[in-house]
C-alpha cells in the first residue's frame, strides 16, 4: 500500500503565465484564489518568494487596490518567527504584487485531508505556534480577521500564519474593510461577531485561533460544513459544536478560545503563558513522523525545482556562452596582472606600506555576548536604579537576576493579561500592568506578584513608565498623559492632552521633561515625537515623518533615538534643540534601540538577522555589527556600559560589554 502523498507544491507556468515579475524570475504557480494568482520566484540573490499578483479585473477597482495596499502595510508591520516577511511589493503598478519570504510547507488543510487529525503533542505547538504569531500580529496593531486552515503553513521546524487579504489596522474604520451585503471572511471559522457584521478585535482571531485548533484536532471545524449561508446563521447564533475536542487541558484551552463573549476569551500573551508552561514535544520534532516525510518530500521538490532553474538561467543561455567565457578569460589575465603586482610589492615596497597604514581604519571585533538563560519567552529587559539586578519579563513572570554572576536569584509568578505591557520599578517593589478590562492599572507586589492596588481610572490603559526614583507613574491616558504618585497612587494634577496616545515615554535627566513616542496605528503614514515640559505645561512636537516604534534616551538625557514600524530606519535627537539631528536606513525589521550612557552609540536590534547593530549618532553610520540570538527584542544599557539583550525565540538575555 502506497504511503499517502500531499499535493504537489508547484505547476508548471501557463503559457501566458508572466516570466518575469519584478526583478522576481517566475518557477511555476503556487495557487490561484478570488483575488489573485501567487507564483514561486526566484530573486537574482537566488532567494525563494511567493509573488502574488492582483487579477486584472480587480486592479481596476480602486478600494481593492487600497486593500491591497493594507495587506502589504499589514504583513511588512507584523515582524515575528511564526509569520513569513514580505521583501518587496508594488502596490501602485498596472497589476499590483507583493513578494514574501518563501516556505515550502504544506498548508494544514492539506496536512489533514492527507494524514488525518493531528495528535495532541503536536496540537501544542500548532497552538503555540499560532499564538505567538497572533501575538506579533496585535503588537503590530493589526488583526488578522481571516485565520483558517489553509491560511497556516505546516513546516517542519513550526507552523507560519500567511495572507493578510483583509487584515485590518486597530481603529481603522471597519466600513472600509466591509462587502456589499455581506461580511468578509471565512464562515467556518470566523467569529460570532465577525458573521453578524459587527466590530471585529484581536479577540475575533483568537476565536479563529480555536477553531483552527479544532479543525487540527477532529477534521472539522467548530461549526461544521454545509452551505456558507447556512453555515453564518450557526455562526452568528454562537453555536459551535465541540464534541471530538481532546479532553483535559488543551481541550479545555480550544474551548475558551471559542467563547461567544470576546472578553471571555484569552488573550495570545495568555495563551502563551500557558503552553509555554507545557512542555510537550521538541519544536523540530512535533509532526508525526510520515507527516514529516511528506513535508520533506514537499521540501524536495522545491529544492529539484530550483536546481533545475539555476542549470537552465536565461543568462547562461548558449548564445552568451563565448560572452562569458571571454570575460572570464579578462578577469583570469587581470588576476595574474594584480598578482604580480602585489609580489612586486611585498619584496621591494614594505618601507612604502608601513608610510600609509596609518590611513586605513581599523575595526576590533566586539567580544562574543555571555549568556543568561531564563527560558520562556522573554520579551523586556530593565535594570534597576543600582544596576545590581536585571528585570526579565516573559508570560509566566518576572525573572530577577543578579548581574554581578548573571543568576537568576529570584521568580515571579504573574497571572497577567497583558505581560508585554507590564513594567518593574526601579526598586523593583513593583510591578505595574495595564488591565484594559478594569481600566486601571494594577499594582502588583514585586516579590509575590499580588495585587496590591490601582491607579485609575484610566481611558484605554497602555503600557505605563516610572520616573527613575520611582516616586511617579507615568500612564498613557487615552490621548493624555496621566501623572500619578506612585505612593499616595492618585493623579498628580490634570491630566495632559496629546494629539495622539502616548506609546512610550522617557523622562529626560538634567531637564525634567518628558519625551513621548506616540501611540502608532497601521494606517496612519507618521505619528510625533512629543516633549511635555512640567515647568510651563506645554507640549512640544518633533516630526520624524514616519510612524515611529521604540525609544531610547542616554543616560544624560542629550540625545533621544527611535525606530520605525515599516521604514527600516532609526532617528537621532538632540533633546536640547528637539531637533533631528540625523537617520539611517538599516534595512532590516528593527525590534529595539538603546543608547550609550553619553548618546554617542546607538544599539539597534535587527529581528530577523539576530544582529545588533552599532551606529555612531553623530554620523549616522554603521561601526560595528553584534552577533546576539534569535529575535532579540528588548534592550537595557547600564550606565557602566553593559548592554542586556531579551532573545525571544531563545529563551535567553545576551550581555554585551560596550566598553
Amino acid at each position: 500500500m502506497n504511503a499517502p502523498s500531499l499535493p504537489r507544491p508547484i505547476e508548471p507556468p501557463a503559457a501566458d503565465d508572466p516570466r518575469t515579475i519584478g526583478r522576481y524570475r517566475v518557477l511555476g504557480r503556487l495557487g490561484a484564489g478570488g483575488m489573485g494568482e501567487v507564483f514561486l520566484g526566484l530573486s537574482p540573490g537566488r532567494r525563494l518568494v511567493a509573488v502574488k499578483v492582483v487579477h486584472p479585473h480587480l486592479a481596476r477597482n480602486p478600494e481593492f487596490r487600497r486593500r491591497f495596499a493594507r495587506e502589504v502595510a499589514a504583513a511588512r508591520a507584523v515582524g515575528g518567527f511564526h509569520t513569513p516577511a514580505v521583501v518587496d511589493a508594488d502596490v501602485s503598478g498596472p497589476l499590483p504584487w507583493s513578494a514574501s519570504e518563501y516556505i515550502a510547507a504544506p498548508a494544514l488543510d492539506q496536512v489533514v485531508a492527507t494524514y488525518g487529525p493531528l495528535p495532541v503533542d503536536s496540537l501544542w505547538e500548532l497552538a503555540r505556534g499560532m499564538a505567538e504569531a497572533l501575538r506579533a500580529i496585535h503588537a503590530a496593531r493589526v488583526v488578522h480577521r481571516d485565520l483558517k486552515p489553509s491560511n497556516v503553513l505546516v513546516a517542519a521546524d513550526g507552523p507560519r500564519v500567511i495572507d493578510f487579504g483583509i487584515a485590518q489596522s486597530l481603529g481603522e474604520d471597519e466600513s472600509t474593510l466591509t462587502v456589499t451585503g455581506g461580511v468578509i471572511g471565512t464562515p467556518g471559522y470566523m467569529s460570532p461577531e465577525q458573521a453578524r457584521g459587527g466590530f471585529v478585535g484581536p479577540a475575533g482571531d483568537v476565536f479563529s485561533l480555536g477553531s483552527v485548533l479544532m479543525f487540527a484536532a477532529c477534521g472539522r471545524g467548530p461549526f461544521g460544513n454545509g452551505d456558507p449561508a447556512a453555515l453564518l446563521m450557526r455562526v452568528a447564533r454562537g453555536e459551535p459544536d465541540l464534541s471530538g475536542l481532546p479532553p483535559g487541558s488543551l481541550g479545555d484551552l480550544v474551548a475558551q478560545c471559542l467563547s461567544v463573549d470576546p472578553a471571555a476569551r484569552p488573550h495570545p500573551a495568555d495563551l502563551l503563558a500557558v503552553l509555554n508552561r507545557t512542555t510537550r514535544t521538541r519544536a523540530d520534532r512535533w509532526l508525526p513522523v510520515d507527516v514529516t516525510e511528506g513535508t520533506r518530500v514537499f521540501t524536495r521538490e522545491i529544492a529539484d525545482l530550483t536546481v533545475r532553474a539555476e542549470t537552465t538561467r536565461p543568462e547562461l543561455a548558449p548564445r552568451r556562452r563565448n560572452a562569458v567565457l571571454l570575460t572570464l578569460a579578462v578577469l583570469a589575465i587581470v588576476m595574474l596582472v594584480v598578482a604580480g603586482g602585489l609580489t612586486y610589492m611585498a619584496v621591494h615596497g614594505a618601507e612604502k606600506t608601513s608610510a600609509t597604514a596609518s590611513s586605513v581604519v581599523s575595526t576590533t571585533s566586539t567580544p562574543r555576548p555571555a549568556r543568561i538563560s531564563v527560558g520562556g519567552v522573554p520579551t523586556s529587559v530593565a535594570l534597576s536604579a543600582d544596576g545590581t539586578r536585571l528585570f526579565v519579563l516573559d508570560p509566566g513572570g518576572v525573572q530577577v537576576v543578579d548581574t554581578a554572576t548573571n543568576a537568576v536569584v529570584r521568580t515571579v509568578k504573574l497571572d497577567l493579561a497583558m505581560f508585554e505591557e507590564a513594567v518593574v520599578s526601579p526598586d523593583g517593589s513593583r510591578i505595574y500592568a495595564p488591565s484594559i478590562a478594569r481600566k486601571v492599572i494594577r499594582i502588583l507586589d514585586g516579590a509575590t506578584g499580588n495585587e496590591i492596588g490601582t491607579l485609575g481610572p484610566i481611558d484605554s490603559p497602555k503600557r505605563p513608565d516610572v520616573s527613575p526614583d520611582g516616586r511617579q507613574v507615568y500612564v498613557p491616558d487615552g490621548d493624555n498623559l496621566s501623572i500619578f504618585d506612585a505612593n499616595t497612587k492618585s493623579r498628580v494634577g490634570d491630566r495632559i492632552p496629546i494629539d495622539h496616545q502616548p506609546g512610550e515615554i522617557r523622562p529626560l535627566p538634567g531637564s525634567g521633561n518628558l519625551i513621548i513616542a506616540e501611540y502608532s496605528l497601521m494606517n496612519q503614514k507618521k505619528n510625533d515625537i512629543s516633549v511635555y515640559h512640567p515647568a510651563t505645561g506645554a507640549v512640544t512636537k518633533i516630526d520624524v515623518g514616519v510612524r515611529t516604534r521604540d525609544l531610547a534616551v542616554s543616560a544624560d538625557g542629550r540625545r533621544a533615538a527611535v525606530t520605525t514600524w515599516t521604514a527600516n530606519s532609526a532617528f537621532f535627537i538632540d533633546t536640547a534643540t528637539e531637533s533631528v539631528t540625523g537617520s539611517i536606513d538599516l534595512g532590516s525589521r528593527l525590534s529595539g534601540i538603546a543608547l550609550s550612557a553619553d548618546g554617542s552609540r546607538a544599539y539597534i536590534a535587527a529581528e530577523d538577522t539576530a544582529t545588533l547593530m552599532v551606529v555612531d549618532t553623530a554620523t549616522a553610520k554603521v561601526v560595528d555589527r553584534i552577533r546576539v540570538e534569535q529575535e532579540p527584542a528588548g534592550l537595557a544599557m547600564s550606565t557602566d556600559g553593559c548592554l542586556y539583550v531579551a532573545n525571544s525565540r531563545s529563551g535567553s538575555v545576551s550581555v554585551v560589554s560596550t566598553r
